[in-house]
């Protein structure tokens, strides 16, 4: 009886851990920078009105802003609790999904616990710029995490809720849940068993369709474009430069062939699993993780050689994260197989790739041990496989089983405080925070900021999403604006004009008959003879018509 409410609160607890620890979470760090502006612009049209973010949304083809204005409007929740609280739930759904195709194979409830606690630790496509667990809350992510959902109801044989987790992963995003739409079509056609699991489904899924349809048709500031419209060759440049993962000709060298190594390993832990997969399953792990091998080719011939706009905004190499996906659930399910047949010393190989998996980019990136900071990272994972290979095996059967839950906690923690392993942050200073509060009670939402000395630090597209005030130029914007020919040259000519040079009082003096309105400094670089409208411990604010009007030349302080 008290099964299913302890398995609950082991679920709710182990995301919780995954959100606090490892993965962690992260606002406004990666693409929050960009979507916060726009989400800020749909809510209040009157804001960010001159900021290029804000102003070319790339939100058509999800149902991500509508989810987050609703929690915003009529939840009366702000955005970044909105967008976390998004994150989380979908964290849950991502771990129930896994649990429910481990269950598939007729694992214990115990073995499927931790099986779906360890894979959601995450893995990385250095490529395509993907991960297993994102820290963001982005739709992609979103997606991902309702599409194991999706295909773990399904392999419990829950037709129409599988149906309703696979539609709203794609309105969330369409290329993410493409994948398992695409096996359950080719299901339908090919097996005949599965083709009455499958019948329910499909009239759903053209429900989800026809609404995402009508979604992108309402979306604000949104032009149709002819479906085989052309990148430009400036605009080529451009994406090669700010946006390289989108070209599978600019990935990393060898990602291609670790990619493949990966699935090498797969396919072995699935012939070494094999008596445990079920049909269904098979369906829809192998179905997933070969339509992420074959978006390789395909998003090489849409984008590299044909440039196709639509597929560079659609980025479809970003289902090779299925590949990666399906493997490390297949080491997984090798290692608890080999377990029950008692071969520790397997079992320990198939958990040491498994936990190599969230340290790195790929299998082989990881056991090749070139610095100390691989060496460290192979004996983590070592430690750890290990550890839940010892646990599994004492603690097979009776009461103490349960000890082994104790595995993938410990492995969160591990992988928490290893250096390396979570990007550099980008949080809010106070002295931010206080700048975009005075900005955002202080001035117009119309008014235009300039950090001259930012080089191509991220604060100021921190500073833009907290204060919701629009910035003339800064680095990041170039990643908002790499699918506009327009927004993409306007952004190369300002930020020519006053970033790329560098910070010197003459350059600031040149800016000056630019309609920017407010002019923010670091303190080390105040300036002589001026008033400032603002000031705090690490930024000084100047108005520009103050700056028009002090005395020429203009001066640092001594």
């Amino acid at each position: 009886m008290l099964r299913v409410p302890l398995l609950c609160l082991a679920i709710f607890v182990t995301a919780w851990l995954e959100f606090t620890v490892f993965p962690g979470h992260s606002y406004l760090q990666g693409d929050t920078q960009l979507y916060v502006p726009m989400l800020e612009r749909m809510d209040a049209p009157g804001l960010l009105s001159r900021d290029l973010v804000a102003t070319n949304p790339t939100l058509s083809l999800t149902a991500y802003d509508e989810a987050t204005l609703l929690l915003h409007v009529v939840g009366k929740q702000p955005f970044r609790r909105a967008l976390l609280a998004q994150e989380f739930v979908f964290r849950i759904a991502a771990i129930v999904g896994v649990f429910l195709l481990v269950r598939a194979t007729g694992l214990s409830h115990l073995f499927a616990f931790v099986v779906a606690a360890v894979v959601n630790l995450g893995a990385t496509v250095a490529g395509p710029a993907v991960f297993l667990t994102d820290r963001e809350p982005l739709p992609g992510p979103f997606a991902l995490a309702l599409t194991l959902l999706a295909m773990g109801l399904l392999a419990q044989d829950k037709p129409l809720l599988a149906g309703l987790a696979g539609g709203i992963a794609f309105l969330y995003d369409p290329v993410l849940a493409g994948p398992f739409w695409c096996v359950l079509l080719a299901a339908f056609w090919f097996d005949r068993g599965m083709r009455v699991l499958v019948k329910p489904i499909l009239p759903l899924f053209l429900v989800f369709v026809l609404l995402l349809a009508n979604l992108a048709q309402l979306q604000p500031g949104t032009a149709a474009e002819p479906i085989l419209t052309r990148i430009s060759a400036q605009l080529v440049v451009f994406q090669q430069i700010y946006t390289s993962h989108l070209y599978v000709s600019d990935w990393p060298a060898g990602e291609i062939y670790q990619l493949l190594a990966l699935a090498v390993f797969g396919v072995w832990a699935a012939v070494r699993c094999w008596p445990l997969l079920s049909g269904c399953f098979r369906w829809l792990v192998f179905g997933t993780a070969l339509c992420g091998l074959l978006s390789i080719p395909l998003s090489f011939t849409l984008t590299d050689e044909r440039h196709y706009l639509w597929a560079a905004r659609l980025q479809p190499a970003r289902t090779l994260i299925f590949t990666a996906a399906a493997s490390a659930l297949l080491f997984a399910l090798a290692g608890m197989r080999a377990l029950l047949r008692r071969s520790p010393f397997e079992s320990l190989g198939w958990f040491v790739l498994l936990f190599l998996l969230p340290l790195s980019r790929g299998v082989f990136e990881s056991v090749r041990l070139s610095s100390a900071e691989r060496v460290s990272q192979f004996a983590v994972a070592f430690a750890l496989a290990a550890l839940l290979t010892g646990l599994l095996l004492g603690f097979a059967s009776g009461g103490a089983r349960f000890v082994a839950i104790a595995a993938p906690a410990v492995a969160m923690f591990a992988l928490g405080y290893l250096p390396g392993l979570h990007p550099a942050s980008n949080l809010p200073t106070p002295a931010t925070i206080e700048l975009a509060q005075w900005a955002d009670a202080s001035t117009w939402g119309s008014s235009l900021f300039l950090f001259p000395d930012a080089d191509k630090a991220g604060y100021p597209s921190v500073f833009r999403a907290q204060s919701r005030h629009g910035l003339w130029v800064d680095w990041n914007t170039a990643r908002g604006v790499a699918y506009s020919d327009s927004a993409a040259e306007l952004w190369q000519s300002r930020w020519k004009s006053t970033m790329q040079h560098g910070f010197s009082t003459d350059n600031l003096q040149n800016m000056l008959p630019l309609p920017i309105d407010y002019y923010v400094l670091r303190r080390r670089n105040e300036l002589a003879g001026a008033r400032h409208a603002f000031i705090n411990r690490d930024f000084v604010v100047y108005e520009a018509e103050d700056l028009r009007n002090t005395p020429k030349p203009l001066r640092l302080n001594p």
